[in-house]
């Protein structure tokens, strides 16, 4: 995360492999009473199910009743005389009584089947990642999953929410968020890497049709998978990779303005990522790395236009540019999503994991997105009349400018175009075979993706 304060000075805070920490546990407190105890304190995570908490509402009142753990000691509350924000996690205030009391009723508020929470951030000590000026940030951090076997793709998708609030006196701005992941998909040395901007994902998928065998490293062998990181409630700005760990331009960042760098899309030399072979030296710069079909081979891709061998990979998905000001408080929802293809093809086993997870990321979009509630914290989600639905020939979208994208559950693209902001956009499905579809729908940084069926 990076940005500018008033002064036009350089804010980034970073992690990656926790060699060095720009990042400590617990709340943003006022400076002289951080201490050795509460880093201690608050290096935990709270784990709940949605069962325990089910069985908390229904048995609080049982004097046998033994309150869990981590609903006992959820910290719905900060230590306000230390410098701390008084509301954290979230809760249901049963009793009304403005206090996390779950003696009385009071439950944590959490997403999915099972979650974990935890809290950071990154004004405890200088930073030592990125070395630079820290923001003063606060992230509030709810992991969660779904415990769902019929439904493959929800069942295999873990997904994330961050708040991150500006616990500091500093307007940024041009401030970018980013999301550093390293795949290391089983075998990490054989691994190719993609993103897909209609799907707001960034994603790997093995460099080969057999997942490689290194020693004291597990591989996934015959039929390996796919996995991404995909957008939820916001669209991504840019993907930038990274090659090699060494002194190179394209190598991992190193100093705070190379991070500041890697979330607009410029490598360490401040050269733009461009078009084509591996991204560097090229005519034509560009926001996204390798964002062709490795499956189709359209586009710029690593199977379309190979310049690097397979091996390992790692990037940062971003978004931005923000103005973000005191007591901001950012809402990103995300997901990893998992998919293994066992349709046997000798020569593109890989690349069938990679078709089956894009259909898998609209079907765990359209969960997210049916199941969201639209509030006050999370401004950036587009509502869509979309009608009618079943279709047979034509549907109408109304009263959005943007672009739209049909997708089939395999996730192959079938229609595309865009949406003039006239009251009424139709759409031509006619040709489409009978079945179940998504389309995507995107207005500036907002999307939304919608199942629609063709009958």
């Amino acid at each position: 995360m990076g940005g500018f304060d008033d002064d036009g000075l350089l804010h980034v805070s970073a992690d990656v492999y926790r060699f060095e920490f720009d990042f400590y546990p617990g709340p943003v407190m006022d400076s002289v009473n951080y201490s050795y105890d509460l880093d201690v304190k608050w290096n935990r995570v709270w784990k709940i199910s949605q069962q325990q908490i089910v069985d908390h509402r229904n048995m609080w009142q049982n004097p046998d009743y033994v309150i869990p753990e981590n609903i006992a000691e959820w910290p719905a509350h900060g230590d306000t005389t230390l410098g701390m924000a008084w509301e954290l996690a979230p809760y249901y205030d049963f009793d009304e009584n403005g206090f996390y009391s779950p003696g009385t009723g009071d439950f944590p508020i959490t997403k999915g089947d099972q979650s974990i929470f935890t809290i950071f951030n990154d004004d405890r000590f200088e930073n030592g990642q990125t070395p630079g000026r820290k923001l003063g940030v606060e992230v509030q951090a709810m992991y969660y999953a779904f415990d769902r076997p019929a439904d493959s793709a929800l069942n295999n998708s873990i997904f994330v929410n961050y708040k991150i609030i500006n616990r500091s006196h500093n307007t940024y701005a041009d401030y970018y968020q980013g999301f550093f992941t390293d795949f290391d998909l089983g075998c990490p040395i054989d691994d190719h890497i993609g993103c897909d901007t209609i799907l707001n994902a960034a994603y790997a998928y093995n460099g080969e049709s057999s997942d490689c065998n290194y020693s004291g490293i597990g591989s996934y062998t015959n039929f390996p998978p796919a996995v991404a990181l995909s957008c939820l409630n916001f669209n991504m700005s840019s993907f930038m990779y990274f090659i090699g760990y060494g002194p190179t331009p394209t190598g991992d960042p190193v100093w705070d303005y190379h991070y500041y760098n890697a979330l607009k899309g410029i490598w360490r030399d401040s050269t733009h990522l461009t078009y084509g072979q591996n991204g560097y030296g090229g005519t034509v710069p560009v926001m996204f790395g390798y964002p062709g079909d490795p499956v189709t081979g359209e586009g710029w891709s690593e199977i379309s236009d190979p310049a690097e061998p397979p091996g390992d990979r790692r990037g940062v998905l971003s978004t931005g540019p923000f103005e973000f000001k005191p007591g901001d408080e950012l809402s990103f929802d995300l997901a990893f999503v998992f998919a293994r293809s066992y349709q046997e093809n000798a020569d593109d086993n890989h690349l069938k994991s990679v078709e089956l997870m894009k259909g898998r990321i609209l079907s765990v979009k359209d969960h997210y997105e049916s199941s969201l509630e639209v509030n006050e914290h999370n401004p950036k989600v587009l509502e869509v009349n979309l009608f009618p639905n079943p279709v047979h020939n034509t549907m109408a979208i109304a009263d959005i400018k943007g672009q739209f994208a049909i997708f089939d559950i395999l996730g192959e693209l079938k229609i595309k175009g865009r949406l003039s902001g006239s009251e009424i956009n139709t759409i031509d499905v006619s040709k489409l075979n009978n079945g179940i579809y998504f389309i995507r729908i995107q207005d500036g940084f907002r999307s939304v993706t919608k199942k629609i069926i063709k009958n």
